[in-house]
């Protein structure tokens, strides 16, 4: 390749490379709709077919934190002992189980349990628009996906308090 060509391609990767490189918004305190959009775009471009779901913090505020939850397959289901969940349904739709028992509980964190489903609990549809507060120490699975669900979650530790 001829130093005239390459100088040319070396700019264009350059000019193309931040474009290519671009990352979802750092969390901070606050976020914006098109920040929002932006993270939605993100990680719909970077999810494999195989993914079920993708977490993204938005924002945060000491043990305080809201997260994009991008959903386009069932996965596992979850119980959180110290901490409540705050739920918004952003986009999409499909059916949360709360209540009853996770199925092969697995301890996956000092307060996490996680499992490959729900035996028992109450079944409700959700859908955009909806939101639902998880109490702690409740089991919770989104059994199905209606193409993709997209949420905004916080959650909410126990006896938490905002950093000074």
């Amino acid at each position: 390749m001829r130093a005239k060509h390459r100088f040319w391609l070396a700019a264009l990767v350059a000019i193309a490379t931040p474009a290519i490189a671009q990352e979802a918004p750092a969390p901070g305190l606050f976020m914006n709709q098109a920040g929002v959009e932006q993270t939605i775009a993100l990680i719909a471009s970077r999810i494999k077919p195989d993914q079920p779901v993708i977490f993204q913090p938005l924002v945060g505020l000491g043990t305080y934190r809201a997260s994009l939850e991008y959903r386009q397959g069932v996965s596992g289901a979850a119980t959180h002992e110290a901490e409540a969940e705050w739920v918004q349904v952003v986009e999409g739709s499909g059916t949360l189980v709360t209540g009853g028992r996770l199925e092969t509980p697995q301890r996956t964190g000092p307060t996490n349990l996680t499992g490959h489903g729900i035996i028992g609990g109450s079944m409700r549809p959700i859908t955009k628009g909806d939101m639902l507060i998880i109490p702690e120490g409740t089991p919770h699975w989104f059994s199905q996906i209606n193409g993709r669900l997209i949420l905004i979650t916080m959650k909410l530790p126990r006896g938490a308090k905002p950093a000074p």
